[in-house]
């Protein structure tokens, strides 16, 4: 499964462009097909030095464990986290939730962002066990650790623990005001690294810098070599299908006998124009037949000229 998606993205990474987008790539496809395609993504991404922002509905772990950094959306499309992928379950966790034994962080981030928070929120079991971690790391002094083991133990259920399982709203909003959310924020007001207004723009993974002109021109190709290359491929796709060249060439040779021994050895010259027209005709009702696959292709032509593959008039 997966060809026709491994197809589009070998389409779309024709493209010379620093930044792919995917949206839910992995629905109608199997874990395994996932995986794989994500996979190559991100081994291209990092052999040519691209980012590529791609989300999933509902991934499996194996699925997470590719990304670098994740961005997890909750109700009404709130970011409730963005960072390093392996410190999701570790900032949840400090908020008071408790991942079970036997659920993997996929299936623990994706309950966290749902309402299924309810069940993991536990913020006595994270205070109890950060009261033990304090007491096996604390310090030798008995009277000063009993003296800060209370206050702390309070502060850590009531002031940064609420009593209730967060909201979309107030999950966003502790994250705008976390360490990551404060730097994310702080990266949006300084200037961009790279102004292509000014000519900094940037180089290639191969060191070379970007042509900006081909940014800007809405076909790569020109039109000669648009055509050129949809024949190609018409001709490519035509070859394939062997039972129906087979059947074509057997199709003209009969019409061609029987067209021939119709106005064999005659001597009018209004015959000449029959044959024209037995030939047409007969052209035409073969072209009928091909009608529904060239219906089908529609979709494939609507895809590339939604990316400027190729003018129509190309294509046509």
């Amino acid at each position: 499964g997966g060809q026709r998606r491994r197809v589009t993205l070998g389409e779309m990474m024709t493209f010379n462009t620093p930044l792919l987008c995917g949206d839910e790539i992995s629905t109608g496809l199997d874990t395994a097909s996932t995986v794989d395609i994500l996979r190559i993504l991100s081994y291209l991404g990092r052999l040519l030095n691209r980012v590529t922002v791609v989300s999933l509905l509902q991934p499996s772990p194996e699925a997470v464990s590719l990304f670098d950094e994740i961005i997890l959306l909750s109700a009404g499309g709130h970011v409730i986290y963005t960072g390093p992928a392996g410190e999701a379950v570790g900032y949840f966790r400090d908020l008071g939730y408790v991942q079970p034994d036997g659920m993997d962080d996929a299936d623990f981030l994706l309950a966290v962002a749902s309402s299924d928070r309810n069940h993991l929120f536990r913020p006595d079991l994270v205070a109890e066990e950060r009261e033990n971690e304090r007491e096996e790391d604390g310090n030798d002094d008995g009277d000063k650790k009993n003296e800060h083991e209370e206050p702390a133990k309070n502060a850590s259920t009531t002031n940064d623990q609420p009593e209730k399982p967060h909201t979309p709203e107030s999950f966003a909003e502790i994250f705008q005001e976390s360490k990551d959310g404060l730097k994310i924020a702080d990266r949006q007001q300084q200037p961009w690294k790279y102004d292509w207004s000014k000519g900094d723009i940037g180089t290639t993974a191969k060191g070379e810098p970007y042509d900006i002109e081909s940014f800007k021109q809405k076909y790569q190709n020109s039109f000669i070599m648009s055509v050129w290359l949809n024949m190609k491929r018409s001709f490519i796709l035509w070859t394939r299908d062997r039972t129906y060249i087979r059947a074509s060439a057997i199709k003209n040779i009969a019409m061609g006998l029987s067209v021939g021994a119709v106005f064999f050895e005659t001597d009018v010259n209004s015959s000449f124009f029959g044959v024209l027209f037995q030939g047409n005709l007969f052209i035409m009702l073969g072209a009928m037949t091909a009608a529904p696959e060239n219906l089908g292709d529609r979709a494939i032509f609507y895809k590339h000229a939604d990316s400027n593959f190729y003018p129509a008039l190309s294509y046509v």
